[in-house]
C-alpha cells in the first residue's frame, strides 16, 4: 500500500502533467488555427474583384498568358511566394500545370483543385492536414484558368516544433519544483496524521493518558483536539467505571441484607457475609442452589419468570425464620444470539482485511434509540425494529463513504466513528437508561422460547445458514475474500473495490443493528453504555474460527465455533468466580494467542 506522503506528490505531479498537457495542446492548437485563419485572410485580401479583373484581362493581351499571370501573382506580397515553402500554379481547366513558380509541372489533386475545375473558390483547410492552398478559377472570353496558392506548413511546423520544445522544458522544471513542493507539503500534512496514529495505537493498548501536541487550526488541528478529548473521556470513564465498581463491591460486602447470585446452571457466583452468616453455613464455588433452596423453589420456575416478577420463599436456617426473595437477573452480558449475529457480520469485514471498531457503539444506538421510539413516540416495536435495522445500516454506510473518501483503514474511521455514535446515544439519553417500554407481542418473542430454546436463538441460527450460502455463492462475498488476499490483483480484475468497501460496511451496520433488535427484545431495557467490547468478541470469535486478520479467507461456521469456544471460557471463568477483569483479559489473551497461531500457522505451510 503506498503511504500518503506518495499519494499526495503522485496527485500533484498527475496534476501537473495534467494541466501542462491541456495548455500545450491549446497552444500548439490555437498556433496552427491562427496560421490558417491568418492565410485565408491573407488571401481574401489579395484577390480583389479589381485583382481577379486583371488577371482576367491578361489572355486577351499576352500570348503567354500563363506566364504573365505568373510574374503578376509573384508580384503580389499579399500573397507572400517565397517558392521554399509557398508557390503558385498556373492551371488549365483540366487540372494541367501551365506555369509555376518553382517550375514543377505537377501538382496532386485536392479538394480545392475540384471545387476549382467545378468553378468555384476552393478554400478549405484541416488543422491536421499537411498543407494549406487555395485554388481561383480565372474565366476569360477565349479560356479559363485556375490559379493554385500553396503552403507547405513548414513555417507553422517549425513554429509548433518550437512551441513544444519550450512546453517540454517548462513541464520539466515544473515536475520538479512541483516534487519537491509535494514532499514539503507531504511532510506538513503528515507529521500530525502519523503523531494521531501512534496515539491511536497507544490507546488501543490501554495507555489512555497520550496526548498529541495541537499544531493550527486546520481540519487536522481539529482532529487532533478531538483524539485528546476522547483519550480524557475514555480514561476519566473508565477511571469513574473502576471506582463505582468498587463502591458495589464496597457496599455489597457490609449490606446487612443477605445477596447471593446463582448461575442458570445453579452454580454459586457470588455471596456476600451477610448471606453466609443468616445461612449458618459456610458458602463456597461448589455451593449449588439446589442445596440451599431446594425445599423453596425450584431453579427451573424462577428462570422462567418474566420481570419485574419474583418469588417469595421463607427459610429456616438455624435459630433464624429468613425471608427469601428471589428473581432471575441479567449478568449484563446479552443472549448468545446477539454476539452469533454481530460475529458474523464482523467475518465478512475481516475477509476485506478490514476491522470494525464501531459495531459495538451501532449496536449500543440502535438499541437506544428503539427505547425511545417506543417509549416517547409510541411508535409500534415492530416498526421500530425496522427503523433500527435501517439506522444501523446508515452508520455502516456512513463509515464505509468516509472510508473510501479519506482512503484511511476502516479500523481508524472506525475507530473515531464509535466515539461520535457513542456520545450522539449519550445526547439522546442524557446518560440515564431507559426502561418500562410496557408490553407487546415483540418482548414477548425475545423472551420467549421454542423446544426449551429462547426464540431470538432461532433468528441467529436463520442469520448464519443464509450468511453462509452467502459467502459461498454471492460475487460480492467472492470479491470481499479477493480484496482480502491481494488487493492489487483484485482491481487488476475488475472488482470495484471502492464499492464492496462501502457494501461492506452496509452489511456490519445491517447485521449490528440487527443484534440491536434482537437484544432489546429479550431485555426490554436499554442503557447508554451497553455493546462495550463486543466489537473486540466478536474479532476474537472471527479470528479463533480461522479468519485472518490479513484477510482472504473466511468461515462463518468457523466464526460460530469461535463463539462457541469464547462463551465456554467465559461460563467456565465465571462459573470459577473470576472477577469480571479477568475474565476481560482473558479473551484479549485469546485473541492474541489466536492471532499468534494463525500467523505461526502461516509461515509454515509457505
Amino acid at each position: 500500500m503506498r503511504s500518503l506522503r506518495t499519494k499526495l506528490v503522485m496527485i500533484m505531479v498527475i496534476l501537473i502533467l495534467a494541466l501542462m498537457c491541456v495548455i500545450g495542446a491549446f497552444l500548439i492548437n490555437g498556433v496552427g488555427n491562427f496560421y490558417i485563419s491568418q492565410f485565408y485572410e491573407q488571401m481574401e485580401k489579395t484577390f480583389s474583384p479589381e485583382f481577379i479583373g486583371q488577371l482576367q484581362e491578361i489572355p486577351a493581351q499576352e500570348q503567354n498568358a500563363p506566364e504573365r499571370m505568373k510574374e503578376l501573382l509573384m508580384a503580389q506580397a499579399g500573397l507572400g511566394i517565397d517558392i521554399a515553402t509557398r508557390n503558385v500554379y498556373i492551371l488549365d481547366e483540366t487540372g494541367n500545370v501551365l506555369a509555376s513558380s518553382n517550375q514543377q509541372t505537377s501538382v496532386s489533386m485536392t479538394a480545392n483543385l475540384l471545387t476549382a475545375m467545378n468553378g468555384e473558390v476552393g478554400q478549405e483547410s484541416s488543422i491536421t492536414s499537411s498543407f494549406m492552398d487555395l485554388a481561383v478559377p480565372i474565366a476569360s472570353a477565349d479560356s479559363t484558368y485556375i490559379v493554385y496558392i500553396l503552403d507547405s506548413r513548414a513555417t507553422v511546423d517549425a513554429l509548433t516544433g518550437e512551441l513544444f520544445s519550450i512546453i517540454l522544458s517548462a513541464l520539466g522544471l515544473g515536475l520538479v519544483i512541483c516534487v519537491v513542493l509535494s514532499f514539503l507539503l507531504a511532510q506538513i500534512l503528515i507529521t500530525p496524521i502519523r503523531a494521531l496514529t501512534l496515539g491511536t495505537r497507544q490507546v488501543a493498548a490501554g495507555d489512555f493518558s497520550q496526548r498529541i501536541e495541537v499544531e493550527g487550526q486546520d481540519e487536522i488541528g481539529v482532529l487532533t483536539r478531538n483524539f485528546n478529548h476522547m483519550a480524557k473521556v475514555l480514561q476519566d470513564t473508565i477511571s469513574e467505571a473502576e471506582n463505582e465498581r468498587n463502591k458495589l463491591s464496597t457496599l455489597f460486602l457490609h449490606m446487612t441484607d443477605g445477596v447471593v447470585a446463582f448461575s442458570a446452571s445453579g452454580n454459586l457466583i457470588h455471596c456476600n457475609p451477610a448471606a453466609t452468616q443468616m445461612l449458618a453455613r459456610p458458602l463456597d464455588p461448589t455451593t449449588t442452589f439446589d442445596e440451599l433452596f431446594a425445599d423453596q423453589a425450584e431453579l427451573d420456575t424462577l428462570l422462567t419468570l418474566k420481570r419485574p416478577q419474583y418469588l417469595e420463599a421463607q427459610k429456616t436456617a438455624g435459630d433464624r425464620e429468613l425471608e427469601l426473595f428471589m428473581a432471575p437477573f441479567s449478568s449484563g452480558q446479552e443472549q448468545g444470539g446477539v454476539m452469533v449475529v454481530i460475529s458474523t457480520g464482523m467475518t465478512f469485514v475481516v475477509a476485506t482485511g478490514e476491522m470494525d471498531i464501531s459495531v459495538g457503539a451501532i449496536y449500543n444506538l440502535v438499541v437506544n434509540c428503539m427505547a425511545l421510539m417506543i417509549l416517547h413516540w409510541g411508535i409500534n416495536p415492530w416498526l421500530a425494529a425496522v427503523l433500527g435495522i435501517l439506522l444501523g445500516i446508515f452508520c455502516g454506510g456512513i463509515n464505509g463513504l468516509i472510508g473510501v473518501f479519506l482512503g484511511l483503514p476502516m479500523i481508524i474511521i472506525t475507530l473515531g466513528s464509535s466515539y461520535i455514535y457513542k456520545g450522539l446515544t449519550s445526547v439522546l439519553t442524557g446518560g440515564y437508561s431507559v426502561g418500562n417500554l410496557g408490553q407487546s407481542s415483540f418482548f414477548d418473542f425475545g423472551v420467549g422460547s421454542t423446544l426449551g430454546i429462547n426464540n431470538t436463538v432461532y433468528v441467529a441460527i436463520a442469520v448464519v445458514l443464509i450468511s453462509a450460502w452467502w459467502l459461498r455463492n454471492s460475487v460480492m462475498a467472492r470479491d470481499f475474500l479477493a480484496m482480502g488476499s491481494n488487493k492489487n490483483a483484485a482491481l487488476y480484475s475488475g472488482v470495484p473495490i471502492k464499492l464492496r468497501k462501502v457494501q461492506n460496511e452496509l452489511l456490519m451496520g445491517a447485521f449490528a443493528g440487527l443484534s440491536g433488535v434482537l437484544s432489546l427484545s429479550f431485555m426490554a431495557s436499554a442503557t447508554s453504555e451497553g455493546g462495550s467490547g463486543y466489537e473486540m468478541l466478536a474479532i476474537t470469535a472471527v479470528v479463533a474460527g480461522g479468519g485472518s486478520t490479513d484477510g482472504g479467507t473466511a468461515s462463518v461456521w468457523g466464526t460460530l465455533g469461535g463463539i462457541a469456544l469464547i462463551m465456554i471460557i467465559k461460563n467456565g471463568l465465571m462459573l470459577m468466580g473470576i472477577s469480571t477483569a479477568y475474565q476481560q483479559a482473558t479473551e484479549g489473551i485469546l485473541l492474541v494467542l489466536a492471532i499468534a497461531l494463525q500467523r505461526l500457522t502461516n509461515r509454515k505451510t509457505r
